[in-house]
């Protein structure tokens, strides 16, 4: 009685979630390409833009759509589960809660569901790690600075985009170009992509392991929250991975193994 009750029952509750997440997945991918799309259009002559070109369209449209909603919900609590343990990027595309975080993070997919490689840093203020976070966009093989949260990229004397050891360098000479309310601790003194202390045990692992694999520079340069954009699909995996595991225990109730 109990497995005609239970077993149906908990299969239908995962093929629910599955549906579900899958359903969450594909919106979510599905609004950023839109917005993509819409942004960064060919020009009347139907030429294709540049990277570069495609990078800035990117940064003005994340600016444009976020800074409203930062003002309106900036200081306000979470809600429920909705914008904390289902907080994918869609969440921060529609409310900005986390402040540069949000602008960075949906720089970072709009890039990403353009073409363009990205990775998010936190930089260093003095003695504070994450007291901003900016984007570095790959273009023309070099990690160039987006700052979303100000609208804000650097330019050389050459009219190319500045990369982070550029500031980092000489940082005075490129202050003329940000805007007065700029915050002056913002000086580019530092910038890490992973925090790899977050989670002790694990991340200490996976450091090690991938040591073996890449030089430390290239380890250095991971952006993890970069496999995390879409947050419905790793639940979406974790499910169906469950999932088979129940319907394989359920084979073996049934005696079909």
């Amino acid at each position: 009685m109990i497995k005609k009750f239970f077993i149906p029952f908990f299969h239908g509750v995962f093929c629910t979630l599955i549906l579900f997440f899958l359903m969450m997945s594909n919106y979510e991918d599905g609004l950023f390409d839109q917005i993509v799309k819409n942004a960064v259009k060919k020009n009347s002559a139907n030429i294709e833009l540049t990277d570069k070109k495609k990078a800035l369209v990117l940064l003005d449209t994340t600016y444009n759509l976020l800074i409203a909603s930062e003002k309106l919900f900036l200081e306000t609590q979470r809600i429920n589960l909705r914008d904390t343990l289902f907080r994918s990027y869609d969440v921060d595309l529609l409310e900005a809660k986390g402040g540069c975080g949000s602008f960075s993070f949906v720089l970072a997919k709009l890039l990403k569901t353009s073409g363009i490689k990205s990775r998010i840093g936190q930089m260093k203020c003095g003695e504070e790690w994450g007291c901003h976070m900016i984007v570095e966009a790959n273009i023309e093989d070099d990690w160039v600075v987006l700052d979303p949260t100000y609208n804000l990229y650097f330019t050389k004397q050459n009219n190319q985009l500045a990369t982070f050891k550029d500031l980092n360098k000489n940082f005075i000479k490129f202050k003329p170009q940000v805007s007065s309310d700029y915050p002056a601790l913002y000086k580019y003194e530092d910038i890490r992509y992973t925090n790899w202390d977050k989670v002790p045990i694990i991340f200490n692992i996976l450091k090690n392991t991938l040591s073996f694999f890449l030089s430390e520079e290239e380890v250095n340069g991971i952006s993890l929250r970069l496999f995390i954009m879409n947050i419905y699909k790793i639940f979406l995996i974790f499910t169906f991975i469950i999932y088979f595991i129940f319907f394989i225990f359920t084979l073996r109730i049934n005696k079909y193994f």
